[in-house]
């Protein structure tokens, strides 16, 4: 019997050092997620210094139509598609706590009443407190994509227009609405994952 009570908390020991691996991976990834939403304030910063410096003539708007058109819409894209790769990640983890070590914990442990935050987190998920924090947070990733391209063309003289700006502009149209899918996919994949 001793030797059943010593395996049975040696199984306990197992799942709840498996619990806490997969929580400090959450929050590194919450931490990772966390600097690339740093980056991109200071990318704003920097857009927001250089519409002011064309706007006051210190830079000639005909020269910066690529970086407004390509370079920062694209460095947008690819920053969100970093923040998803952790969101994406960050549910998984969460899931596979919830819906594996939750069950395995509760039945060696003998009580359903086991790692109540994992469900308490995913009733918060749904509340719309959280949705619309979630939606302020992905805002940062949406709104700079068209604000580059419409303070570039507010910008420019009409007469600077050419085919190559036009197909530029489609370009980051395209970056935008790809950015947009994939908060409405990581959206809906949390969606799945709180079932």
């Amino acid at each position: 019997m001793d030797i059943q009570k010593k395996q049975h908390i040696t199984e306990i020991d197992i799942y709840l050092e498996e619990y806490r691996t997969v929580r400090e991976e959450i929050l590194l990834r919450l931490k990772e997620r966390n600097t690339i939403v740093r980056y991109i304030l200071l990318l704003i910063s920097a857009l927001i210094v250089a519409i002011w410096q064309i706007s006051s003539g210190g830079i000639q708007p005909q020269k910066t139509f690529v970086i407004f058109l390509v370079i920062i819409p694209t460095i947008f894209f690819l920053l969100a598609l970093i923040y998803c790769w952790h969101d994406i990640m960050i549910a998984r983890l969460a899931n596979y706590n919830n819906q594996i070590l939750r069950p395995k914990l509760a039945e060696v442990c003998q009580n359903k009443n086991i790692l109540e935050w994992e469900k308490y987190l995913r009733k918060q998920r749904k509340s719309p407190f959280w949705k619309f924090m979630s939606f302020l947070n992905r805002l940062i990733f949406v709104v700079p994509i068209p604000l580059s391209t419409i303070s570039m063309y507010a910008l420019i003289k009409p007469d600077i227009f050419s085919t190559i700006k036009i197909i530029l502009a489609i370009f980051t149209l395209l970056l935008f609405i790809a950015v947009l899918v994939l908060f409405l996919f990581i959206d809906r994949m949390y969606g799945q994952s709180g079932k």
